[in-house]
């Protein structure tokens, strides 16, 4: 039996022991391994073995000690549990052997966590659930605990996956009661008094181009020469001028940060109220607005941007089939019963698009086309159609990338603080890679060239110039930074813009709603409204939180096609193209169908070049962007992952 001496001892060791480890916080991070990783708050990521992975959750805040801290690769062990924001689980019922556990998905990692006996509420296995955690592992020897709450269905449930990625990605789907009232109140005083009361520009010709099925409609444009060059008209829906800021509303809509579109609905922003009516530029109804008129020269350059509040109305909505039609046939049913007027802005706003895109460097990497997934009455995936852009959607891309470059321009000549879209170029990490690679195939590139806007598409024309049997462009481009959302205007390099903003889909996003608010105070002499870099972080992380969720969606009904196909099909062989490239394989994605999968090299007997990202043998080689016939081989579903095998 040990005394109380011996305990005081053993204590004060123990204290010392970790008084002598070097201790750090930072967040554990998802990985879909046993193992996992911890990013300390300055940056780095350090490992997490098994066992110290088991005792947390993704997103934890954590106090950890480095192991072996003076070597390249260190480890970490979690010495205390700060913060832990999981508090619900979502996902599958599984029954391994007298053990009873939710497979709750997190992020990218998965995890087992025991259900005890009394808290299962009569689930059954292939149940998806919707569980309470009891039980933190840390708390309990790195064994969690759960509870059911509430069964949400099974594989045959018409519509489960989408209900589940709602729940799992904490998607607002409801509104609450203040919001509602609020809307009630915006409709019956209307917006009349509001329109009557604003600049008269209702005569405009203006015209929406978007899918047939859209109802938010953000932006209508109209154009015209004058001999000497053009002038660009780009009408935005203005929901600032109805909803005001920090209304129950306007805050819902902070909240949300963005509308998401899953694959058979939409969650939007704002209510449908006024993201559908009120605020959306339909057809021949009078509707609040900015203009943004853009005087260009004879060659496309612009010469001045002027921005007004005005009333205007759409005079026909139309879509991106019928103009694109209208536009490469010279007819099509729609466009031709429209005004003369009407006819002669489209084929205006055709040139003028023509002309801005020669103001800017062609972009020598491959279009990479849209896929829209099609649901049978079950709600599972019938088909999957291929999208690719036409003339009319490049059209109105390029006039809204000119509108937005012009309005970041205008807040930096007016002195405004605004939300800035930055594109840092190539990460600085991969700068002497690329310069590596690229010189062994007789290009020389500066750090300088690969980080400024219009040097960087200079680069990658040059690259594509050679003619290489290597991918170059594609190889320069996946070393890209990710774009940020800050208060600084600096230069987007992927768009070779010197600034850029979005204030273009204020009834879609919620930084084009906070652009508009600036604007709008500008133009009256009113105060600006407070715009903070932590309002931006939380509006692009819920904005990516988003993203995420609607390309889970994809991927999983993807994944179920594929096994569909595979059992239907078997053997069926698809045409696809390599897409991405590991040590242990590469992915391929098919091209009429947009599904990708995993071709696991290893009986290939290939070695991997991870410089040029090549596998290859003696007569066999696989890079980015090759053509290869695949078969499905089946689904992983622990990771949500095709497995194509090559045909």
């Amino acid at each position: 039996m040990i005394n109380s001496d011996a305990l005081a001892q053993l204590k004060q060791l123990k204290q010392e022991i970790k008084a002598s480890k070097p201790i750090f916080q930072g967040t554990i991070k998802a990985t879909s391994t046993k193992f996992g990783f911890v990013i300390l708050d300055d940056d780095r990521e350090i490992f997490l073995p098994p066992d110290e992975y088991q005792k947390v959750l993704p997103g934890d805040r954590v106090e950890v000690a480095l192991l072996n801290a003076d070597e390249d690769k260190p480890s970490a062990e979690v010495e205390r549990l700060i913060k832990s924001d999981v508090s619900t689980l979502i996902g599958r019922y599984i029954v391994k052997g007298k053990g009873h556990f939710v497979d709750a998905e997190m992020g990218r990692a998965n995890r087992w966590i025991f259900i005890p006996p009394n808290k299962r509420n009569g689930a059954k296995e292939g149940d998806f659930l919707e569980c309470k955690l009891l039980r933190h592992p840390f708390k309990n020897d790195g064994k969690a605990q759960a509870e059911v709450i509430s069964v949400l269905g099974n594989d045959q449930t018409p519509g489960i996956e989408e209900a589940l990625t709602i729940r799992r990605y904490k998607l607002a789907n409801e509104w609450p009661e203040d919001v509602l009232t609020q809307v009630a109140d915006i409709q019956s005083q209307g917006i009349e008094h509001l329109v009557t009361a604003a600049a008269d520009a209702t005569a405009i010709p203006f015209v929406t181009i978007d899918s047939a099925n859209t109802l938010d409609m953000d932006d209508a444009l109209y154009a015209e020469a004058d001999g000497k060059g053009y002038t660009l008209k780009v009408a935005i829906a203005d929901p600032a001028s109805v909803i005001a800021e920090g209304s129950a509303i306007d805050l819902e809509a902070k909240r949300r940060a963005t509308s998401t579109y899953l694959v058979d609905q939409s969650i939007p922003m704002m209510p449908k109220e006024l993201s559908g009516d009120l605020c959306s530029l339909v057809p021949n109804a009078p509707r609040l607005a900015l203009i943004a008129t853009i005087t260009l020269d004879a060659e496309g350059k612009v010469t001045d941007c002027n921005i007004e509040k005005a009333a205007i109305q759409s005079h026909a909505k139309l879509s991106y089939n019928d103009v694109a039609e209208f536009l490469e046939q010279g007819s099509n049913d729609t466009c031709d019963a429209l005004s003369d007027d009407i006819k002669a802005s489209l084929k205006t706003l055709e040139h003028v698009t023509k002309l801005l895109k020669q103001q800017r460097p062609e972009s020598v990497l491959p279009d990479r086309p849209d896929y829209r997934i099609r649901l049978n009455e079950q709600k599972k995936v019938d088909h999957i159609e291929r999208i690719n852009k036409t003339a009319a959607h490049k059209l109105v891309e390029e006039c809204m990338v000119v509108t937005n470059h012009q309005i970041a321009k205008y807040l930096q000549a007016k002195q405004l603080t605004g939300l800035y879209i930055n594109h840092a170029g190539v990460r600085e990490d991969r700068i002497e890679l690329i310069q590596k690679v690229t010189k062994e195939y007789g290009l020389e590139v500066t750090a300088e060239q690969l980080r400024a806007p219009g040097k960087y598409q200079q680069v990658l024309k040059q690259a594509d110039e050679l003619e290489l049997d290597i991918p170059l462009p594609v190889l320069i481009n996946r070393n890209m930074e990710r774009s940020e959302m800050t208060l600084e205007a600096k230069a987007h390099v992927g768009m070779a813009l010197d600034c850029y903003t979005t204030g273009t889909s204020p009834i879609r996003k919620y930084n084009d709603l906070v652009i508009h608010r600036i604007l709008t105070a500008h133009l009256e002499n009113k105060v600006q409204p407070n715009v903070s870099l932590e309002l931006a972080q939380a509006i692009f992380d819920q904005q990516l939180q988003s993203r995420s969720a609607a390309n889970d969606l994809e991927q999983w009904m993807k994944c179920q096609f594929a096994e569909t196909l595979s059992t239907e099909n078997k053997g069926q062989t698809f045409d696809a193209h390599i897409c991405g490239i590991n040590s242990a394989g590469f992915h391929a994605r098919i091209e009429d169908s947009g599904i990708e999968g995993f071709i696991n090299t290893k009986e290939l007997k290939t070695t991997f070049n991870q410089d040029i990202m090549e596998h290859a043998s003696k007569d066999k080689r696989f890079q980015l962007q090759m053509p290869v016939q695949v078969k499905i081989k089946g689904v992983n579903w622990d990771r949500k992952q095709v497995n194509f095998e090559l045909a």
